[in-house]
């Protein structure tokens, strides 16, 4: 990267809270508590406001899979109608907190860190898990929870693909992804971890 595209970098102007949360795709005026990352084509970010959502095929779903792109996923045909639920409950061991579940509402599976949670069954949903669909290796989406101090952005793969501008879009990428979880600069040796390859 020459010293312009640096400086250039360096002095483009992020994107406060306040402005992010106007732009989100939540209702207005309340807390975004959770996101899911897309991280199959056809998909898009998902911010969480409300205590509950119900994804799939359904149109009347809150996050309607034909309604997003997901008709470009190849296993589009393999997804329910109402595929899972993802909800929220206070803790009942610290009251102050919320615990996120995933409730598996599909015939072909969903899958949270590649173990499949079950017909009508529920399972505990931390910052950072990956969601599969109807396939394990069919990954989805990455929650990150906003009121979580362990999530690891770094876990969070690049969501724009190389270009012409190359390190300066994954950079960008990067670093937005670990601003949406209050921090304001990416890991120094964010790189040099070995996490992308460039």
């Amino acid at each position: 990267m020459s010293e312009a595209q640096t400086l250039e970098l360096n002095s483009m102007q992020l994107p406060s809270e306040e402005e992010e949360e106007e732009e989100t795709n939540g209702e207005p005026g309340n807390d975004v508590w959770g996101r899911l990352f897309p991280v199959a084509k056809g998909f898009v970010q998902q911010d969480l406001v409300k205590d509950e959502y119900v994804f799939g095929r359904g149109e009347d779903c809150d996050y309607s899979f034909e309604q997003s792109g997901g008709k470009a996923n190849t296993h589009f045909l393999a997804f329910s109608k109402i595929h899972f639920r993802l909800y929220r409950e206070i803790d009942k061991l610290n009251p102050k907190k919320y615990v996120v579940f995933v409730e598996d509402r599909s015939s072909n599976g969903t899958f949270v860190g590649g173990e499949k949670i079950g017909k009508n069954k529920t399972r505990v949903l931390n910052s950072d898990d990956e969601i599969s669909l109807a396939l394990k290796t069919n990954k989805v989406f990455i929650f990150h929870d906003r009121g979580s101090s362990e999530s690891r952005t770094d876990a969070l793969p690049p969501v724009c693909s190389l270009s012409l501008c190359g390190d300066v879009s994954l950079s960008l990428s990067l670093l937005c992804l670990h601003r949406s979880s209050g921090n304001t600069t990416p890991s120094p040796n964010y790189w040099e971890e070995g996490h992308v390859e460039r």
